[in-house]
């Protein structure tokens, strides 16, 4: 009751640090792709407890001093794959719910820890992958400031719903956030590979309209930046044996059909799911997010 009124028995604090979160996000991260295998849940560990105070996600200056590293340098891998990361990390942070706090150098990609002696290396923006970084930190608090959807109701329990939150095989996260009438389907990778078709059912009929990619070239990635228009199939209706979904690239409206096989073969019931009957395939290329707005 940190964040209770005092009325209501609590101290009357406006917000409370979430420090397990941290501590569980960064730990995530640091580890190789796959070491997350066994630690998937660290992921979703938060909104177990999410709704007992009014929590502000932190990355403080605490956790880039004292031999800690940077929050990129924390992230694993190459110079390429810790970008591509925390990018990752960061659209992760801005569609969870809750405030954020964000320590001045993390903006820039810093590498040197923060010295209170020193200004930030803002010669970092003469180089691509910091630049192109920068510009998408500039874009996400941006979308983050014109998507009510983020903020409003937050701190209510139907603001945020899980669609997959158990693929501890792929290391990918979907979940989706809601205000009103408005809601955004987000999807994490957060491993290695690239899934051409990576699938998840949902309960009622949906069409997605990409609005975030990560992995945009303007962003040091290496996709298009293409509108994509994907509808849900009805698994239950479908042929037996096939999967149809539509993706739409191009401005002009041209349209790509594109026919999956069930690699199972499982029954249209089996297919359907626990009252699941409609399905969304979307590519995700290793380390990425992608945001989509539901539009139907």
């Amino acid at each position: 009751k940190v964040t209770e009124s005092v009325e209501k028995g609590g101290l009357g604090f406006d917000y409370k640090w979430d420090m397990g979160w941290m501590n569980d996000t960064l730990s995530y991260f640091e580890k190789e792709p796959w070491q997350r295998n066994g630690l998937y849940h660290k992921i979703t560990f938060s909104m177990m407890y999410f709704y007992n105070e009014k929590f502000l996600l932190p990355f403080s200056h605490d956790e880039v001093v004292h031999g800690k590293k940077t929050i990129l340098d924390k992230m694993w891998g190459s110079y390429e794959d810790k970008f591509s990361q925390a990018k990752l990390l960061y659209t992760y942070m801005f569609t969870h719910p809750g405030k954020k706090l964000n320590f001045m150098g993390n903006e820039l990609g810093h590498f040197r820890e923060w010295d209170e002696k020193r200004e930030l290396d803002w010669n970092l923006l003469e180089y691509p992958m910091h630049d192109s970084f920068k510009r998408f930190i500039d874009d996400l608090n941006g979308f983050y400031l014109n998507s009510p959807v983020l903020y409003k109701n937050e701190y209510s329990r139907k603001g945020h719903k899980w669609i997959q939150a158990d693929d501890t095989e792929k290391c990918v996260y979907v979940y989706e956030r809601i205000y009103g009438d408005e809601k955004i389907v987000i999807f994490l990778n957060t491993y290695c590979d690239n899934y051409e078709n990576y699938s998840v059912k949902f309960d009622d009929s949906v069409q997605l309209e990409l609005i975030l990619n990560t992995d945009w070239q303007k962003y040091g990635g290496k996709s298009e930046e293409v509108p994509e228009l994907i509808d849900s199939i009805d698994l239950y209706h479908q042929d037996a044996g096939h999967l149809y979904s539509r993706n739409t690239y191009s401005p002009h409206g041209d349209v790509k059909y594109t026919t999956l096989e069930n690699p199972k073969h499982l029954s249209k019931k089996e297919m359907a799911g626990a009252g699941k009957n409609y399905q969304v395939s979307i590519s995700l290329p290793a380390y990425s997010a992608k945001v989509y707005k539901v539009i139907g």
